[in-house]
């Protein structure tokens, strides 16, 4: 897996602490995002069920999501080469594609836009009443240019829905955020094209600016650590036609702001260098284990070998006392027959001695005929029996 880019959102609230890295595997990109802690997972989950259908989910579990990696050009690039080129029909072009993408999501239009709870508690309270507004039902208020890709058949998919919200969002609200975004990190953008035209491609008034910079900076709070809140201290309270002097009028926040953003940046380049470090250390770690499991195999393969010789080991040590008991039963056996030997030729001498005392008797001498007749007499007995 070669990892292509990544990055660490620790500026951000534990429940939205998430990680993003696009990789390659068999020559193959992904992107996967993924819960840096426990209380994000939720997030996660949230990010699933609001992806655009025209993503393909590759893969996705309670802490982490994979989706195809989508080849294309951004809105985003498209309309950065239009400034470049100082080319305003296509700049504003760009914007009305942008507009007109978006309105298919559903929207409802209100006579008055009334904010329930769930949009006080993320926004804030509106100090405006918005009359004929047109809302968004269920509200993707990150929809910014670089989250839009339009693929080699011209069609259009979003590639990100972190901060899509259940409840009704007015929809140039959520095209401010994308403004602002420009006017704090491009802000040359405005030197060369209208800012009240593009203001009013959108329907922004003068009257919205006040809400939608509060607006901005109550969700900056929800979402960030303090340290790294967006301070729009000063808000935009006019328009007029000459975008110097608007520019001008954002000197102060756009300085704080940019500060706050490389501050993020240097966080976030610090972060995709440590995820990068990590990748390559999982990578070793996964080889040190793949290594352990070949070693561990072996081990096995020898505990076997040895089991099996303490076996036969065991068997030759259990004949060898069976032996050891033949030898020493037969020892004994031999100890014995040799005093039986020894008492045997005692008697035998004992009884040799016995025959020639009586061979040499007196009784045995005279005797001797008597013997002699009645071995005669027993010769006879048997040839009339026969």
């Amino acid at each position: 897996m070669e990892v292509l880019y990544s990055k660490f959102n620790s500026t951000r609230k534990p429940q939205y602490q998430i990680s993003t890295t696009i990789y390659k595997d068999n020559h193959v990109k992904y992107c996967t995002k993924r819960a840096l802690n426990k209380n994000a997972t939720e997030h996660i989950q949230n990010i699933i069920a609001n992806t655009d259908p025209a993503l393909k989910i590759i893969n996705a579990d309670k802490e982490s999501v994979t989706f195809e990696f989508v080849e294309g050009k951004s809105l985003h690039n498209k309309l950065m080469s239009a400034v470049s080129n100082k080319n305003e029909d296509e700049f504003f072009r760009i914007l009305n594609q942008y507009h007109q993408y978006i309105l298919k999501n559903e929207t409802v239009e209100r006579e008055i836009f009334i904010p329930n709870k769930d949009f006080v508690r993320v926004f804030g309270t509106p100090k405006t009443t918005y009359e004929n507004v047109k809302c968004f039902v269920t509200s993707n208020i990150d929809l910014t240019l670089s989250n839009i890709i339009e693929r080699e058949d011209r069609s259009l998919v979003t590639i990100d829905g972190e901060w899509v919200f259940n409840f009704e969002v007015p929809v140039k609200f959520c095209v401010y955020r994308i403004l602002l975004r420009y006017m704090v990190l491009y802000p040359y953008i405005f030197e060369v094209f209208n800012l009240q035209k593009t203001f009013d491609l959108f329907s922004i008034s003068q009257d919205d600016l006040s809400d939608f910079n509060s607006f901005e900076r109550h969700f900056s709070e929800t979402v960030h650590d303090t340290e790294f809140d967006f301070n729009y201290s000063k808000n935009i309270t006019q328009i007029d036609s000459n975008a110097e002097e608007q520019i001008k009028q954002f000197g102060e926040c756009i300085s704080e702001n940019g500060q706050l953003w490389k501050r993020v940046h240097s966080v976030e380049n610090q972060n995709a260098q440590v995820i990068s470090e990590n990748a390559i250390l999982w990578e070793r770690v996964n080889s040190a284990e793949q290594q352990n499991v070949h070693i561990l195999a072996e081990n096995a393969v020898l505990w076997e070998r040895v089991n099996s010789a303490e076996l036969q080991n065991a068997k030759i040590l259990a004949e060898n006392a069976l032996l050891w008991e033949r030898v020493n039963f037969a020892e004994q056996r031999e100890v014995e027959l040799k005093l039986m030997a020894e008492v045997k030729t005692a008697e035998i001498l004992h009884l040799q001695q016995t025959i020639e005392l009586h061979v040499n008797s007196i009784s045995w001498y005279i005797t001797r005929p008597l013997r002699g007749a009645k071995k005669l007499f027993n010769r006879v007995l048997q040839r009339v029996k026969g």
